[in-house]
């Protein structure tokens, strides 16, 4: 039975982050991240991802980047990096770390590894995935505004409610505070216990005041 674990490393060199596959304690694949949030897109960042790559002996090497140079766009792979958007992030780190399971899983010899990694770098550099993961990152980036316009519409709807109910309780709590004044003006001069008048505050939502 094959137990996979994820075990991230943060280091600040080397790949910002270290992502180790491990079965059964023993660790059958790694995976370095270089992490870059930039305005502007630079080369340097892929040979940056090249360098840990090789520095941590890891089998894949990812950069994470919220810039693309022109005509760039989420996805592609350049000097077997595989440079991406953190919105396209997880497909391929589930497809990178699975075929690193289904190798433990064979268990082929070092060589026959670094073959299988070849074609799995010439597959996802193809055409046909980067399509694919470009299709995805697409229909996320639209399922994720859609997501937020329905988010403010629900809180403009919130508001509104929260100002009425405010505006309810405001004016009961005004007429409530005058009887009570009222009915203390009356009593006056007489040896009545006098009535306290106090004043409730409404329940604070930061979230929905203005």
């Amino acid at each position: 039975m094959l137990i996979c674990l994820k075990v991230f490393f943060h280091t600040g060199k080397g790949g910002d982050i270290i992502q180790m596959v491990v079965e059964q304690k023993k660790e059958i694949g790694k995976i370095v991240y270089e992490c870059k949030k930039v305005k502007n897109f630079d080369k340097k960042f892929i040979q940056q991802a090249k360098e840990a790559r090789r520095i941590r002996e890891a089998d894949f090497a990812i950069l994470v980047t919220n810039a693309f140079p022109s005509k760039k766009q989420f996805y592609f792979v350049e000097k077997s990096v595989f440079v991406i958007s953190p919105i396209s992030l997880e497909p391929i780190t589930y497809t990178l770390r699975e075929s690193l399971v289904r190798m433990a899983i064979l268990k082929i010899t070092n060589e026959a590894k670094q073959l299988a990694v070849q074609k799995i770098y010439d597959y996802l550099s193809g055409y046909d995935y980067n399509n694919r993961i470009n299709d995805v990152s697409n229909q996320l980036m639209d399922l994720g505004q859609e997501l937020k316009k329905e988010i403010d519409s629900h809180k403009r709807v919130w508001v509104k409610r929260y100002n009425g109910y405010r505006t309810i309780f405001n004016d009961v709590g005004i007429i409530n505070y005058k009887l009570k004044e009222l009915v203390q003006s009356k009593l006056e001069g007489k040896a009545i216990k006098q009535i306290e008048v106090s004043k409730s505050e409404y329940v604070h939502i930061k979230e929905l005041q203005n």
